[in-house]
């Protein structure tokens, strides 16, 4: 992690966590999340309370995701209008990507978000195929607890060998 980065977290605890996180799930590209969950994990061994870094990474992930998929929810007509010409060429191949998601809504978004790369697509795929939103917000509640406090944990476990 950048020298920057972690006087970053240092100095702004807290506050540094949850807009790491929050803007990572945004899906602004380049923030490595994984590394620095494990990182929080460390620092909650130490300097900060192991509770309250799950609580606001949890709420920064919930927070971050939840503004992605309303975006996508209600301009996704907008969005597919302005989209690349190499972005679902066809109709077609969208409303079959739209209908083997829609199927089994919660069980894909729950294991897309627990996937590490297609992590940062679910909320804005989920918003396009109109899932309904308390059953994303559900659905996203239980996988931002398990993913966040799972890597969390690993950090605060690797802690104390070093």
């Amino acid at each position: 992690m950048p020298h920057e980065l972690i006087h970053f977290i240092g100095q702004y605890g807290y506050i540094a966590m949850f807009c790491m996180v929050f803007v990572q799930e945004l899906g602004v590209p380049g923030f490595p999340n994984e590394i620095a969950l494990l990182y929080f994990g460390y620092l909650s061994k130490s300097l900060l309370f192991f509770p309250l870094v799950c609580m606001t990474v949890v709420a920064a992930d919930i927070s971050g995701s939840c503004i992605l998929f309303f975006v996508t929810y209600y301009f996704s007509p907008l969005l597919l209008r302005i989209k690349p010409k190499w972005l679902f060429s066809s109709t077609e191949k969208w409303q079959r990507l739209k209908a083997r998601i829609q199927k089994n809504q919660e069980k894909a978004i729950f294991l897309g978000r627990l996937t590490p790369f297609l992590r940062g697509y679910i909320s804005a795929i989920a918003g396009f195929v109109k899932t309904a939103p308390p059953k994303y917000i559900r659905t996203i509640l239980f996988s931002a607890i398990v993913w966040n406090t799972g890597w969390i944990l690993a950090g605060w476990l690797i802690a104390q060998h070093y």
